[in-house]
């Protein structure tokens, strides 16, 4: 039997809190440890950031998408918060797990859009729509979570953005 001393050792690890999939530490893991927790932002925080980032990037676009944007962010975040409560991960959808990075990959997108070419309420939609459905539709695996994109998306453009269905799904696919 050979004794080991070991000294001088930092110990650091980070961890979710317990559930969808995630187990509890127990409290005899945990004394030795400083613990630092920290809250999620509000939507309000979250709705002020995305409103400076599209304030600046659309500053050169037309009044009527300037008007159309603030919308928008509204119905990411409700997006956002709807995958969240509903599309919890399981063991065999572990990978249904959305953080702040999903709402700034869609606004990613539709700051790729060319002033020149996407001067328009729906091509700006139409492109809201497809990030909608690239960022948290594609990692959807069944046809029940495919569907509840499919209306979480028609929802938002019909309600929140007022837009027909018809000219803003006007084809097969919406590619950009």
């Amino acid at each position: 039997l050979v004794k080991f001393n070991i000294i001088d050792v930092v110990m650091v690890s980070a961890m979710g809190p317990p559930g969808g999939g995630r187990t509890f530490i127990t409290e005899r893991l945990k004394r030795h440890y400083s613990t630092l927790a920290y809250s999620d932002l509000s939507d309000v925080s979250i709705k002020h950031i995305f409103a400076v980032i599209s304030k600046h990037f659309f500053s050169v676009f037309g009044p009527t998408v300037q008007e159309v944007v603030p919308k928008m962010i509204d119905c990411t975040i409700t997006v956002f918060k709807q995958a969240l409560n509903d599309l919890l991960p399981t063991p065999a959808k572990s990978h249904y797990l959305f953080n702040l990075r999903d709402i700034w990959k869609v606004f990613l997108g539709l700051c790729s859009l060319s002033s020149k070419k996407s001067n328009n309420v729906p091509t700006v939609t139409r492109c809201w729509a497809h990030e909608i459905q690239r960022v948290f539709g594609d990692r959807l695996t069944d046809e029940p979570d495919l569907q509840w994109m499919k209306t979480q998306v028609d929802s938002a453009v019909e309600k929140d953005l007022s837009q027909d269905l018809t000219n803003i799904f006007d084809k097969e696919r919406l590619i950009f």
